[in-house]
């Protein structure tokens, strides 16, 4: 539908049943969820029908919905956290709330290839949701997996001098062959106990 034909239907769907224009807070309000509906949209949240129509509180926006309601232009169905909107005059609804976790298709470990693919995407600036799609992966195991990545890259852009080590940094103990730190000379802290309990 083309917008001249989109205005007409906000139009008459703001005319009452006696041929009345609504006020203009409910003519705004109603224009915009014709909108939405139209474009297959998710119906504006209160907060933004509150900025639309320039209200002081969050409860203008509802209070213009439940307005319409009353007068019978909308109809409202509820949709877990979210609301599907009817307009009465044109039929059409607003979409149901936004799925926000794909049902994830991979499991399992992680490979070399997907963490490429994460350190990737996360240099490029993109969070969890659409990495997590890109791998067909749950969103939160793409945010666990990448939080300890997030984590040393603010740390090493804060302080840089005491930015963590990596593993090819660290030296290793010359008794028991665990890492230790590249300050720490020839023995990690256990063997040192061990040598001093055997003197």
């Amino acid at each position: 539908m083309d917008a001249k034909n989109s205005a007409g239907a906000a139009r008459a769907a703001s005319a009452g049943k006696n041929g009345c224009a609504l006020d203009t807070t409910s003519a705004k309000v109603l224009a915009a969820i014709t909108k939405a509906a139209e474009a297959g949209e998710q119906c504006p949240t209160n907060q933004a029908l509150t900025e639309l129509i320039g209200a002081k509180t969050e409860s203008g926006g509802a209070s213009a919905i439940a307005r319409l309601r009353r007068l019978g232009r909308i109809t409202i169905q509820r949709d877990g956290a979210g609301r599907v909107v009817t307009v009465v005059a044109t039929g059409k609804s607003t979409a149901s709330r936004a799925v926000t976790e794909s049902s994830p298709t991979v499991t399992g470990p992680w490979s070399a290839e997907e963490d490429a693919v994460l350190e990737r995407e996360l240099a490029a600036g993109k969070g969890p949701v659409e990495i997590a799609k890109l791998l067909g992966r749950a969103k939160s195991s793409v945010w666990h997996r990448a939080n300890p990545t997030r984590r040393a890259a603010r740390a090493a852009e804060a302080n840089p001098a005491q930015a963590a080590p990596t593993i090819a940094a660290q030296a290793m103990c010359h008794n028991c062959g665990s890492r230790i730190a590249p300050d720490v000379t020839f023995a990690c802290w256990a063997c040192r106990d061990l040598r001093k309990a055997a003197a």
